[in-house]
This record gives structure tokens, C-alpha cells and sequence, in this order.
């Protein structure tokens, strides 16, 4: 999974999300030339196991929060929730809305937005 830029405090790591074995973890490399906090969110539309006929809502699938006391890259790890594991096990792929925030102390937020499809 790519994370895009969008302005000059976090630049593109070009690299992939990649699942810990065993776990319902996915982690990457995630550069930032300023501290700061870095706010992951990962969305999907799910249907409702229950409801089959209804139509799918948008659920957060998994949540991420890394800080950085200086600039560097560090590992950002992700963790799925039920819904997100749910996702995960019925799909090989995946679609999902990423939703990212990188904040820095006395600064406003920098926030964007992606789809994604992840394979696994």
C-alpha cells in the first residue's frame, strides 16, 4: 500500500503494507521530515451478516496512531478489528478508504484521503 503525500511534511514511502504471520497486523515503513502524529483509518463497505438485503455501510475495518519526537521514518503498525478481520477473511481482495492525519504541535493537521485495494 502507497501512502500519497499531500504537501511537505510527509513524504511518499512507495512501499507495501505487509501482514505479520500469525496476527491481524499489517505494518510499513512511513517516513516524516517533522515530528508529529501520524492518525491511520482504515474504512470498507461491509453487509450486515444478518440483513443480507440491505444495503452495505461504511465500517472502520482498523486504526493506527505512531508519533515521531523527530524527523524519521519508523514502522507503522495496523491493527484490524472484528469487522476488519471479518473483511479480510471472506475477500482475497479488499477495498478500503484510507484516511490519514498527520498532525504536528501548534500547526494544523494535514489530512487525507485514498482507496486502496489490498491483497492478501
Amino acid at each position: 500500500m502507497a501512502v500519497a503525500a499531500r504537501g511537505p511534511v510527509v513524504r511518499d514511502t512507495r512501499s507495501r503494507a505487509r501482514r505479520r504471520p500469525g496476527t491481524s497486523t499489517y505494518s510499513f515503513p512511513f517516513s516524516a521530515l517533522v515530528p508529529g502524529r501520524l492518525l491511520l483509518y482504515w474504512y470498507g463497505l461491509v453487509k450486515d451478516p444478518k440483513h443480507p438485503t440491505a444495503a452495505a455501510k461504511t465500517v472502520l475495518l482498523a486504526q493506527s496512531a505512531t508519533s515521531f519526537a523527530g524527523a524519521g521514518t519508523r514502522t507503522v503498525k495496523i491493527r484490524l478489528n472484528t469487522a476488519g478481520q471479518r473483511a479480510f477473511s471472506e475477500s482475497k481482495l479488499v477495498k478500503l478508504n484510507v484516511k490519514a492525519v498527520f498532525a504536528q504541535p501548534y500547526v494544523h493537521a494535514q489530512a487525507w484521503r485514498e482507496i486502496v485495494v489490498i491483497s492478501h
